[in-house]
């Protein structure tokens, strides 16, 4: 019967009177608020954002050159076997369609590299993924980036156009 059982003695005596919470307080928008917006961003702070993550990723970034569509910079990578001159053509605009690996592909012929990457805020179209067709390119659209930004450089980064986040 359970009336004839008896206590046990606990081994640790608990203060249920005192209100304690040991939960830490945190302000999440807070955070969310002070993470740089790449849009936004000066054209230098875009360039340098660019800059220090390619480079912390092992490229010798040169000086970037602004262009009509964006900024362009002719970076090498050291590395033997694998390395060579690597062109970086990077837009904030809109998404980057075929006509923008065009021009990356004739880029990098001329400069006689051996790779180009395209980073693109406004995102990167279907048909600039059929154009690639084997060329060694690499295109990296808003999200990657910011996962890049976070992965190598430790920057928590936002793309926010017109108050939306995207």
């Amino acid at each position: 019967e359970p009336d004839q059982l008896a206590a046990v003695t606990p081994k640790i005596d608990f203060d249920r009177d005192a209100d304690r919470d040991f939960t830490e307080e945190f302000n999440v928008l807070a955070e969310i608020d002070e993470r740089p917006n790449l849009v936004s961003l000066t054209e230098a702070a875009w360039e340098q954002q660019l800059t220090d993550l390619f480079g912390v990723m092992g490229l010798e970034m040169g000086t970037p050159s602004r262009t009509s569509g964006g900024a362009r910079w002719l970076a090498t990578d050291p590395r033997p076997i694998f390395g060579g001159k690597v062109v970086v053509l990077a837009t904030r605009g809109t998404p980057a369609g075929a006509a923008a690996v065009h021009a990356l592909a004739g880029a990098v012929t001329a400069a006689g590299a051996t790779k180009g990457i395209l980073v693109s805020l406004g995102g990167i179209e279907a048909e600039a993924y059929e154009a690639l067709a084997g060329r060694p390119l690499e295109l990296i659209d808003g999200p990657a980036l910011v996962t890049l930004l976070s992965h190598y450089c430790r920057v928590k980064a936002r793309i926010e156009r017109d108050g939306v986040n995207v």
